[in-house]
């Protein structure tokens, strides 16, 4: 979701690539959260963060806490943020409370993927 909003939010302005600890495919409750919203996420990739991450990007973002502490590859010379945002899956919730749970997710990467951006821009970042 965050590599969707991010590319739809960027523009030209930005190159936006998303990794992961593991490769584990696009979630189908998180593409249909995103569709709700206009954007198509159904073609992404689930990709695996590699060393050629490392030297192109200038900003590297954590999007959950597990990621931080198992991302110990990001080099100490880039921009770097990490966003505690709760994982919207989980089997003991009801339909409706999963629903619930991306849609809040969803925004919430929104709005921190617009201030970052805003920085950027602004280069307070």
């Amino acid at each position: 979701m965050a590599e969707g909003l991010a590319k739809d939010m960027a523009g030209e302005d930005f190159e936006i690539k998303s990794a992961g600890i593991r490769a584990g495919g696009v979630n189908s409750d998180a593409i249909a959260s995103m569709k709700e919203i206009g954007i198509d996420i159904s073609a992404q990739t689930s990709d695996t963060f590699t060393p050629s991450h490392r030297i192109w990007a200038n900003y590297f973002v954590t999007v959950c806490d597990s990621a931080k502490e198992q991302c110990v590859s990001i080099p100490t010379d880039k921009s770097t943020l990490h966003w505690s945002i709760p994982d919207p899956y989980g089997n003991h919730y009801t339909e409706e409370e999963k629903n619930r749970n991306f849609e809040k997710v969803r925004e919430m990467l929104r709005e921190r993927i617009a201030d970052m951006f805003e920085k950027i821009r602004n280069g307070d970042l």
